[in-house]
């Protein structure tokens, strides 16, 4: 299910106000019509790249949102968990409670704030036990997820496959394959 939310503006009190309603009214239509979708409803989760991971962060760790948590999130290089007055800090806002939903997050090196926020927010994230896995790649820009070129960030899809699998919430394809070879 694709979520087309409104982004933010200069002018919000609350620059992420928007968006996460977006996000919370979507995770609550997904559940509501979770049955007729033929969907589980303990298995919602938000996947984002750049605001939209900035969207992912919100919701999972920003305790001003509460409501319906998504139960995974997965961010794909964004840096704006961060304090801005003490970079390698997470901001405030983000702090990781110990029940946050489990967590993926990749980012390369040329995203240095993402690159920082995502390492604190790891950190943050282990200091309460709840499962996340973090990647950070030398190479492959901001951009990284929409081409191959030949860098170790080119398997990061099938990294997050392996984890969404490890969790429960995708079978792999070798599942898959050995579940219709019995039938």
């Amino acid at each position: 299910i694709l979520l087309k939310y409104r982004t933010p503006t200069r002018d919000d009190d609350v620059p992420q106000g928007k968006p996460v309603q977006d996000a919370l009214r979507a995770i609550s239509i997904v559940r509501d019509n979770s049955n007729a979708w033929k969907l589980d409803p303990k298995r919602v989760g938000l996947l984002g790249f750049g605001a939209g991971a900035n969207v992912v962060a919100h919701m999972d760790c920003d305790r001003a949102w509460l409501g319906q948590r998504p139960n995974f999130g997965i961010m794909i290089y964004s840096g704006t968990a961060e304090d801005s007055t003490e970079p390698p800090k997470v901001g405030e806002s983000f702090t990781a409670p110990a029940d946050a939903p489990p967590i993926f997050m990749a980012c390369t090196r040329g995203s240095e704030h993402a690159f920082t926020a995502l390492t604190a927010l790891h950190f943050a994230y282990a200091l309460h036990q709840v499962p996340a896995q973090l990647h950070l790649f030398k190479q492959g820009g901001h951009d990284f997820a929409a081409r191959k070129e030949g860098m170790p960030v080119d398997d990061m899809s099938q990294q997050c496959a392996q984890w969404m699998d490890s969790m429960g919430w995708l079978p792999s394809v070798a599942k898959v394959d050995a579940q219709i070879e019995k039938l």
